[in-house]
């Protein structure tokens, strides 16, 4: 026998909630409906709203699947028992339907969406907050799933759903536009540890650390998401978390010098590609962003005085496939007859129909009217192949200098066939050391560090520069220590211009790199050959990320590169990896680092190989490296139960640590 529904509070007004699991009653601390017949009969009033229900469709709701043969007098019970519970008011009867009179959750989640939203529209943010204040936002649950299937239900899910929805977005938007950051922050923050696959999410996350000035917590957020993608569900961020990450970092991707920094550059390298040019040669400077590419071709073109210069970015920008060509067309002042006799312009015509050779030969006729001319693209590999063969076709028999900059060095010269293919790689020691004694006020014989910086980024200017801001914001005195500075973890800024090359790369390549990484810096060809394909890794040669000398080994072009695609390697793989080199290296000391590296996956070999390299530095007289190997292994060891191993092994390390004058750590065994 079913327990009794309870009845409303004593001077309080009957109150229906249908959006949790079940129907229940009160406002506080609402109180389920036991019975089930009354549960779905009123569920289903709720669900007719203003409507009402005849007395059949209360039926078929209350007994969907065999009604009893006394079903309208058992109706009639119910009926009663819910006047008992709610008021005799509570449902009222016109002589054809049943209609509920009591105030519910779902009108009022229906009537504060609709208020955030005319509200939201106006920009009235005080009554959006008002509107959303006592709703709870904190469940994506649909209603009633206790209930099973009753009428109207799917439309209500829907609807409630849309208004949750909307109430959402409306809180949060009047949360930014009031200006309440950090609320707007606690919000997101709540609703991403309940449901962190939802990109948008993140997005608005995103945004709001970067409205609030937080623009590197906000890159952070964008690889938190990437991680969680990445690890939990095997996915890669989709367009729009994508399309944040780079507005943040890059503005629109061919922007890469950042003008905070100095600017290094060759006067030699820039007089020979004029000279060059000045003879209506193609010149191709290619590397990767940030360079120095763009810094090349603007000082190129403002030392141009032989005649016009006509600057052109491409974009990889699908709206604007022909947007190159119709730009140079645009500073030629070419246009193109239509057919009713109307100017228009070319590329447009080119897509109507007409054939792309007229493009072709109104570039070469604007260029060869006018002598001197220089044509400069910068990103000219982001050209789609409609406008590549327009402007290749067009400019090749101009007469005119063209000088090229392209990040795909292959494509770009398989597409063009410059006179001059110029790759500009990093800046050479000395140079880095002007950079680094410009950023930080020092004379350059002060930089001590300069070989460290040039070894961890590979002379690139703009990671210099980055690498120069991050040391100086927690040192400013690094510059001339002793000791080598420790950069730490890599900043969101550097993971995400380094992560953007890497993302390029095919997926077969990435595994592979992924390898490299696990390796360290350079790469044992023979463990190599045993992990994975060599030849996979061509791609991320070809693009500058790796290098392969002639005896097969192969490195990350800097330690930078090399840092960034080992924290993007998921963690249970990053110690599988980690594993399999271990048990394949011959140098005793680089297999303990690795075995150390994925102890909880072999904890016998991570001890063995710990304390082999500990002998191992004992023989070298690294006294305090061994210290710190035998350390290890007894704590492994200690974590297996191995008193008798972990008795010798400490003893061993304060054996070590004599010899390293450590009496201190002697002393605590």
């Amino acid at each position: 026998m079913s327990q009794p529904s309870p009845a409303a509070p004593a001077g309080q007004a009957p109150y229906v909630r249908i959006l949790g699991r079940t129907v229940a009653l009160g406002h506080a601390t609402p109180t389920p409906v036991r019975s089930p017949l009354q549960a779905r009969l009123l569920a289903t009033l709720v669900i007719a709203g203003p409507s009402g229900l005849t007395p059949e469709q209360a039926e078929d709701a209350v007994w969907p699947a065999d009604p009893p043969r006394t079903a309208r007098q058992s109706l009639h019970n119910l009926l009663h028992r819910l006047r008992a519970m709610l008021g005799e008011d509570a449902v009222a009867w016109d002589g054809t339907r049943y209609t509920l009179r009591v105030a519910t959750d779902l009108r009022d989640l229906l009537v504060a969406a609709e208020t955030a939203r005319s509200a939201l529209a106006g920009r009235a943010v005080l009554a959006v907050l008002d509107a959303v204040q006592g709703v709870d936002l904190s469940t994506d649950t649909p209603p009633l799933v206790d209930l099973g299937d009753l009428p109207g239900l799917a439309r209500v899910r829907r609807q409630v759903a849309a208004a949750r929805d909307d109430l959402s977005r409306a809180s949060l938007a009047a949360l930014r536009q009031s200006g309440r950051t950090e609320d707007a922050e606690r919000w997101l923050e709540a609703r991403l540890a309940a449901d962190p696959a939802r990109e948008d999410l993140w997005v608005q996350l995103m945004e709001v650390l970067e409205q609030s000035g937080r623009r590197s917590d906000a890159l952070t957020a964008y690889h938190r998401a990437r991680q969680h993608l990445r690890e939990r569900q095997g996915l890669e961020p989709g367009p729009a978390l994508q399309q944040a990450q780079r507005r943040l970092l890059l503005g629109r991707r061919a922007r890469e010098e950042d003008a905070d920094g100095p600017v290094v550059l060759d006067r030699a390298l820039v007089a020979r590609l004029a000279a060059a040019l000045a003879e209506g040669a193609v010149v191709l400077v290619s590397g990767e962003a940030g360079v120095g590419k763009s810094t090349l071709l603007g000082a190129v073109a403002t030392s141009w005085t032989a005649g016009p210069c006509h600057l052109v970015a491409c974009e990889d920008n699908p709206w604007t496939a022909l947007g190159p060509a119709q730009d140079l067309l645009d500073r030629l002042g070419v246009t193109h007859a239509s057919a009713a006799g109307r100017p228009t312009r070319v590329t447009r015509a080119v897509q109507q129909g007409v054939a792309r050779e007229d493009a072709v030969r109104a570039i070469g006729r604007a260029l060869g009217e006018v002598p001197g001319a220089l044509v400069v693209l910068d990103d000219v590999d982001l050209a789609g192949p409609t406008t590549a063969a327009i402007l290749v076709d067009g400019l090749r028999g101009a007469g005119c200098g063209v000088l090229l900059a392209a990040r795909d060095r292959a494509r770009a010269a398989d597409r063009w066939a410059p006179a001059v293919d110029h790759v500009l790689d990093g800046l050479d020691g000395p140079a880095v050391a002007d950079v680094v004694a410009g950023m930080t006020g020092r004379p350059t014989a002060e930089v001590v560090h300069a070989r460290w910086v040039h070894e961890l980024t590979g002379g690139h200017p703009m990671l210099v520069r980055e690498v120069v801001r991050i040391l100086d914001e927690r040192d400013p005195g690094w510059v001339a220590q002793a000791e080598p500075p420790e950069l730490g973890e890599v900043g969101p800024r550097l993971r995400t211009l380094l992560g953007e090359r890497l993302d390029d790369l095919p997926s077969s390549t990435r595994r592979a790199v992924d390898v490299v990484a696990v390796m360290g810096l350079t790469a044992d060809p023979a463990v190599l050959a045993w992990l994975t394909d060599p030849a996979r890794l061509e791609p991320a040669v070809a693009a500058g990320i790796l290098r392969r000398d002639p005896s097969g080994t192969v490195r990350f072009a800097h330690d930078l590169l090399r840092r960034v695609a080992y924290e993007e390697v998921p963690e249970g793989r990053r110690r599988e990896l980690h594993h399999a080199v271990g048990q394949r290296l011959a140098d005793v000391e680089g297999r303990a680092a690795h075995l150390l590296e994925a102890a909880d996956l072999d904890p016998a070999a991570a001890i063995a190989a710990a304390a082999a390299a500990g002998e191992v530095a004992l023989g070298r007289q690294a006294y305090a490296e061994a210290g710190s190997r035998f350390r290890q292994a007894a704590d492994l060891a200690e974590g297996r139960g191995e008193a008798r191993q972990v008795t010798q092994l400490r003893l061993e390390a304060a054996d070590a640590d004599r010899l390293a004058g450590r009496p201190g750590h002697a002393d605590a065994l």
